[in-house]
């Protein structure tokens, strides 16, 4: 795998849509985008953002009003079916097909992507997406989990070098979730490149390098994983504390706990004498003598109120945070 190649690249793309009345709706503002080859790339965005129009442009589906997609240096526009063979697409939308078993339905596939059926490679597929016990079925008789994962082997079967997976998770459950993770992250390492639309955001947050997030039809950021997770503000030591009485105890200290900058909130009574109250001191991310100063500073406030501590965590700002305060312009990027 050549980190350093180009795997796809938008140049100057817009789509624009015809409405009923004769308008036209933008979806892509001029849009340049490139991702490497053998990338985990993540494409985030509120519904109608943009994200499943770059899908349709990459897959060949849809074009575009101006600019071009090129995948591993070929137009999509003039070699859609050379190109069409490089991508596996995992749509958002259930697959409704019902008259053959999942084997057969997989061999069609690989016929209609121009590849000849690889018997060891189906079974391997639906073994590793769990499916095999169910190979005698046909997809009407899956359940949405299994309809999903069902996808996720169709859009594999004919050996693709990008996987473009749109909400593949949905409707799954969190076992089979981390199951297909596993599996994906598997086909990953050996090299396949990777994009994914999704909203459970900490799978963008887990399994991806660089990630970019779309508002209006047009990409409002892109940054590195950790550098985006940056942008959520400081981190922070906490511990929880046991007090008699959280209200009354709050009340005593309170302007104490302001004049050191610490936060406080309380959290749910662990019995009817007993309260938890959470205390924290925020750092800055990566400096290991802000981390050590703030946690000696809470040990020392624990020392000076004679407190109890039942349990100390570090919390950090996830990408979800991070994804709300763009889209409410609470970040300048």
């Amino acid at each position: 795998m050549n980190n350093n190649s180009i795997s796809i690249e938008l140049k100057n793309v817009t789509k624009n849509y015809k409405m009923p009345k004769g308008e036209h709706f933008q979806a892509l503002k001029p849009l340049n985008l490139t991702i490497k080859s053998g990338e985990c790339f993540a494409l985030l965005g509120h519904n109608g953002a943009g994200k499943t129009t770059i899908i349709s442009l990459l897959a060949g589906v849809n074009k575009p009003t101006t600019g071009d997609v090129f995948i591993n240096g070929l137009s999509v526009t003039n070699n859609s079916e050379k190109t069409k063979r490089m991508i596996g697409v995992v749509q958002q939308e259930l697959i409704a097909d019902s008259f053959f078993n999942l084997p057969t339905m997989l061999s069609i596939q690989s016929k209609l992507s121009g590849v000849k059926p690889d018997k060891n490679w189906i079974n391997f597929l639906l073994e590793k997406l769990q499916l095999l016990e169910h190979s005698k079925k046909t997809t009407r008789e899956l359940s949405g989990g299994m309809k999903r994962r069902m996808m996720i082997a169709r859009s594999l079967v004919h050996k693709p070098q990008i996987l473009i997976l749109d909400e593949p998770t949905a409707g799954v459950d969190i076992q089979l979730r981390q199951s297909m993770w596993k599996f994906i992250e598997e086909l990953h390492q050996n090299g396949l490149t990777i994009i994914l639309t999704t909203h459970y955001l900490q799978e963008a947050e887990d399994f991806c390098s660089r990630i970019a997030i779309m508002k209006n039809g047009e990409i409002v950021t892109l940054k590195e994983n950790k550098e985006l997770l940056s942008l959520g503000g400081k981190h922070r030591v906490s511990c929880l504390i046991e007090v008699p009485n959280v209200k009354q105890w709050i009340e005593t200290n309170s302007k104490y706990l302001k004049e050191n900058s610490i936060i406080f909130e309380s959290v749910k009574n662990v019995s009817s004498s007993t309260g938890d109250l959470k205390i924290s001191i925020n750092y800055e991310q990566g400096e290991m003598s802000s981390f050590l100063t703030s946690s000696r500073k809470l040990s020392e406030i624990s020392n000076k109120l004679h407190l109890r501590i039942s349990e100390i965590f570090t919390e950090s700002p996830g990408l979800e945070e991070v994804y709300m305060k763009i889209n409410d312009g609470n970040i300048k990027i």
